[in-house]
């Protein structure tokens, strides 16, 4: 079982900065699908309990295969890893910007006792209220599940989209991958505009 401890959050300056950076040549996509799968073995070790430095992982859980978003009544984003175990303590993280310029960061983290939820608006933390935030971790098929209601977000006629989940190695170091990226980076990358309605696969 790996060992409790809270994940440093992007509003405390921690591993996650909510800074959008569009990726090149990123289209509008309407009802049109659009597909990149994560590259393999691309985990890095971002905080090293020894000191060291920046490295990289061989570390699945924090393995990103790939990830898909349906933007709906509700943003629902899902991040495929490559083995997600029952007592792995783990967080995913979508980043979503509205055509307003408002960026909102979703991280919800379980571990063997709890799931955390929380959403941050422009890096303030924000009640959604209700049902408005959800998450599942299904260890069963690798999936992590991240749930957010559309009008938590202002109701956008569209959204740009990125997805991170980071993880603790039983040593206590904390490893990461971009959905989009060769592990971590300072910012999460975000892809095509999906409109309301309209699905993309990455």
């Amino acid at each position: 079982m790996k060992r409790s401890r809270s994940l440093p959050t992007a509003a405390t300056g921690g591993l996650v900065a909510a800074i959008v950076l569009p990726l090149a040549a990123a289209a509008p996509a309407s009802a049109a699908e659009a597909r990149d799968n994560d590259p393999v073995q691309d985990v890095t070790v971002v905080t090293r309990w020894d000191g060291g430095g920046f490295s990289t992982a061989t570390d699945k859980t924090a393995e990103i295969r790939s990830s898909t978003v349906t933007h709906g009544g509700r943003v629902v984003v899902r991040i495929a890893v490559r083995e997600l175990e029952p007592d792995d303590q783990v967080r995913g993280s979508t980043l979503l910007r509205t055509p307003g310029g408002d960026t909102y960061l979703f991280q919800s983290e379980r571990n063997s006792f709890y799931t955390d939820r929380v959403l941050y608006k422009n890096d303030r933390a924000i009640d959604c209220g209700g049902r408005g935030l959800r998450s599942t971790f299904n260890a069963g098929v690798n999936l992590i599940r991240l749930e957010v209601a559309r009008r938590c977000l202002g109701n956008p006629s569209s959204i740009r989209w990125g997805a991170y989940v980071e993880a603790y190695e039983p040593d206590g170091d904390i490893v990461a991958d971009d959905a989009r990226r060769r592990g971590h980076t300072p910012e999460i990358a975000q892809g095509a505009k999906i409109r309301s309605d309209s699905v993309a696969y990455h």
